[in-house]
């Protein structure tokens, strides 16, 4: 048996569908309650680069922009339990708890990386990729931009 929830929701889909009487869902959600922040890059050499730090303690986000050596553009905000729990869930849709460590296509040299640090209760996890993403990384875009309400691609 795993040591604990994360070490669980990395093998979800090996468990039966009853763990010591928690179901795989209340596995999942319980992973996802104990998120606390979230900062998150995308961006290449010759276009955009976006960064996000979220504050799910604090309800708390910052967007940021930068636009090659032009000078870039943030965007502080506050949110909302209804928004914060709709991010959430987003995230449980994205999969990112269930993510590889990293994504590489070797074959490209220039292009898009990303990477992804989520802080949960006693640990940090670090997800990262350069030309590749996992299957569900335009779900995960999409629960940025509706929290920021910006642009994250």
């Amino acid at each position: 048996m795993a040591d604990n929830i994360f070490d669980i929701i990395k093998n979800i889909d090996t468990l039966s569908d009853s763990t010591k009487g928690w179901t795989k869902e209340k596995i999942i959600d319980s992973a996802y309650s104990k998120i606390s922040s979230l900062k998150a890059t995308v961006g290449g050499y010759w276009g955009n680069t976006y960064e996000v730090n979220i504050d799910l303690i604090n309800s708390k986000a910052t967007w940021t922009v930068n636009m090659g050596l032009d000078a870039g553009e943030s965007h502080h905000l506050t949110f909302n339990t209804q928004a914060k729990e709709k991010f959430l869930s987003l995230l449980k849709r994205s999969k990112l708890l269930e993510w590889q460590d990293s994504y590489v296509d070797p074959g490209i040299l220039d292009g898009t990386q990303w990477s992804v640090r989520i802080i949960l209760e006693g640990e940090e996890l670090y997800k990262y990729g350069s030309n590749e993403y996992p299957k569900k990384w335009d779900t995960f875009c999409i629960s940025v931009k509706e929290l920021v309400d910006r642009e994250f691609q």
